[in-house]
């Protein structure tokens, strides 16, 4: 027994260490579907299509890729019904900031564009050079370490998308007799 609860409370703490992935959604559920796709380009969706809901998908910045995001949004955008994610925003916030789904905390943010200037910038400054590297922060000379990247949090923002049924097109007319 004495061994049951002590691998469940590692397990636990394991969890704890390794972070987690924050969710939140408003908007419409329907049919579930097997999978969606995902579009960081909203030009790139080129059928009918409407937004059954909009979501919010964070974790810690040092444990969490944007490709696990991604793939959150990805699972819960399919059992909502959505056929679709666009990806609206991608941020590194702080970890005490509110992350609410409809609000923006503009400290670090891009497009959700994995290629726009932004979003590299923002590669450069955490993931190559650390949070110290920051060229935002240099301009303030923190010290090492006062502000360590797990103090960050990466966060998505996404519509959640329907694609709307291709029109039927009419049966050709039959000939009547004059």
């Amino acid at each position: 027994m004495k061994k049951t609860v002590t691998r469940i409370g590692c397990a636990a703490l394991a969890l704890l260490l390794c972070g987690c992935v924050s969710f939140k959604y408003e908007g419409e559920a329907e049919t579930p579907l097997p999978k969606a796709r995902i579009y960081e380009d909203a030009s790139k969706i080129t059928t009918p299509h409407r937004v059954i809901g909009r979501a919010v998908v964070s974790g810690d910045y040092q444990n969490i890729s944007f490709d696990k995001l991604k793939e959150r949004l990805l699972e819960e955008a399919a059992a909502r019904g959505a056929d679709a994610v666009l990806i609206t925003t991608n941020q590194v916030v702080p970890r005490d900031s509110s992350i609410e789904v409809t609000g923006v905390h503009t400290a670090f943010m891009g497009t959700g564009r994995s290629d726009s200037g932004n979003l590299n910038q923002i590669s450069r400054d955490f993931d190559e050079g650390g949070y110290g590297e920051a060229e935002i922060f240099k301009k303030n000379k923190p010290t090492p370490n006062t502000h360590p990247t797990t103090s960050y949090r990466r966060v998505l923002r996404a519509d959640f998308i329907r694609l709307d049924p291709a029109p039927q097109e009419a049966p050709p007319k039959a000939d009547t007799p004059r």
